[in-house]
């Protein structure tokens, strides 16, 4: 091993060790729209944690799947021996947490923490790695049986995202893990909400205002329609990299958006406090 990659390793290993593990203090009041976008990229400000204190019930993370079963938290493929590992940030951290409140992360006891899973390749490789680590960590998840149509509710709830694993959950009796689908999915027969609850597009893919002035009323009347559509069939919708000001914010929720992808939760938590 040469000198450059121990330096990396240590380097890591100190931030983990120093963030990954910080604990809330108490249960998390829920802002029920909150997504927090690429949460991982919070080093030195407390991964996870950061996002649960600003109230997040939906969290972003981005995950490289390695051959030894290991999944790699990275937004590109640099380096990712020395990134940090998805379940000591994460999983170890939440485990130790929700044993500590009782099964709970949340002051509503129906509220669940979803982790987005954003997979950056090889889904079938991904869904193998991530199904691994849930059945170690059962306690933690909602599990859902599609041929009994039962569920066990769990604290967290896993969501795929990136590279979809669409044909193993299809097939899948015993699903630890749900689809974050597109547009495309509403209405469809096969790929129905029990298997993909929520829809997502890229924000500047439907829309150009970015908060100047008001939404043109082309523009508004096409998000209300896209909102209709969603909810009529049964699915959550979101918009990613959605301008994060006031304005958007106001004009998502007024449409009845279900998720605002956020990259300054604070400052969506004092907007929502202000609100509330």
């Amino acid at each position: 091993m040469n000198l450059f990659k121990k330096i990396y390793i240590v380097a890591q290993f100190f931030l983990i060790s120093q963030y990954a593990f910080a604990q809330l203090d108490s249960l998390v009041v829920p802002i029920v729209y909150l997504h927090a976008h690429n949460d991982y990229e919070k080093i030195g400000r407390k991964p996870l944690f950061k996002a649960l204190e600003a109230g997040a019930t939906s969290v972003e993370i981005d995950l490289f799947p390695m051959r030894n079963g290991q999944l790699k938290i990275a937004h590109i493929p640099l380096f990712l021996f020395a990134k940090r590992n998805f379940e000591a940030t994460y999983l170890k951290p939440l485990a130790s947490h929700i044993k500590g409140t009782h099964n709970k992360l949340y002051t509503k006891d129906s509220v669940r923490l979803i982790l987005m899973i954003d997979l950056k390749r090889n889904a079938a490789q991904g869904y193998a790695s991530i199904r691994k680590l849930a059945m170690e960590y059962e306690s933690l998840f909602t599990i859902w049986y599609p041929n009994q149509d039962s569920v066990k509710y769990g604290p967290v709830e896993l969501l795929v995202s990136g590279h979809k694993p669409w044909k193993q959950l299809l097939f899948d009796s015993i699903r630890y893990m749900r689809i974050d689908g597109g547009l495309g999915q509403i209405g469809d027969t096969l790929y129905k909400v029990e298997l993909a609850p929520r829809v997502s597009a890229r924000y500047g893919s439907q829309f150009k205002w970015r908060g100047k002035g008001a939404m043109p009323a082309i523009e508004s009347e096409k998000l209300k329609a896209l909102v209709r559509a969603a909810h009529a069939d049964g699915r959550q919708i979101r918009f990613w990299a959605m301008p994060n000001n006031l304005k958007v914010w106001q004009a998502m929720r007024d449409a009845g958006v279900d998720w605002l992808n956020v990259d300054k939760i604070r400052r969506l938590k004092r907007w929502h406090e202000a609100k509330s």
